[in-house]
């Protein structure tokens, strides 16, 4: 059974034997600093390198194939987009992880469908936020579906959409609980129903094929 609260990917890169590799794009320095520290602490995830402009990030990712690229969507006033796409050409195996402080849904399905591997926020808290990018980094992405000319939100309650749209803001299910004023263990549920819904193996997963299927629109 898929877990829903990215336990199995923890586990995983606990059994690695080396930490797993990033570079940081984002020109806010306090940020950097600040992440890279809690980075540092949990261990999971190594930083190899930084940029804080579009031209350093994709030259040091070029120089160092990371396995995760963390981008911010401002940076030197170079479309995040155009960024993505240099990023994926010169190196297609690191995973391009999205954080930003921008909640603009049209923007997220863009980058997603870009190539981007999952969309998250800065206001999410420290540790779901490294959760959410090792389960970036360990759930590859699933071949290319054509997206149907149809939504399938019929298939979905109105609370199950809720849930996923917050799953997709990369909150945990306690926070998700809070919003919604629901228990901790219903949202337990109702991410187990999405999952079976969806065929996702992770949050991470079922963001994507949300997105695919014009879920989060």
């Amino acid at each position: 059974m898929p877990t829903t609260e990215g336990r199995t990917t923890q586990e995983s890169t606990r059994a690695r034997a080396t930490p797993i590799s990033a570079v940081l794009i984002d020109d806010h320095r306090v940020f950097l600093d600040a992440f890279g520290g809690l980075l540092e602490h949990d261990g999971r995830i190594d930083v190899v390198g930084s940029a804080a402009t579009s031209a350093e990030g994709v030259a040091v990712v070029e120089s160092c194939r990371p396995e995760l690229v963390i981008l911010d969507v401002d940076i030197d006033g170079t479309p995040v987009e155009q960024t993505l796409r240099k990023l994926r050409r010169i190196s297609p195996e690191s995973a391009v992880v999205i954080v930003t402080m921008h909640n603009h849904a049209p923007l997220r399905d863009v980058l997603l469908r870009s190539g981007a591997r999952a969309f998250l926020s800065k206001s999410t808290s420290g540790a779901v936020l490294i959760d959410a990018l090792v389960d970036a980094v360990m759930t590859p992405p699933a071949a290319e579906a054509k997206r149907p000319a149809h939504t399938e939100k019929d298939a979905f309650t109105q609370r199950e959409l809720e849930v996923l749209r917050l799953i997709s803001l990369a909150q945990s299910n306690k926070e998700i609980g809070a919003q919604l004023g629901i228990g901790e263990g219903t949202v337990k549920r109702h991410v187990y129903v999405l999952f079976q819904k969806l065929g996702a193996t992770s949050r991470t997963d079922a963001v994507r094929k949300a997105v695919d299927r014009g879920l989060l629109g």
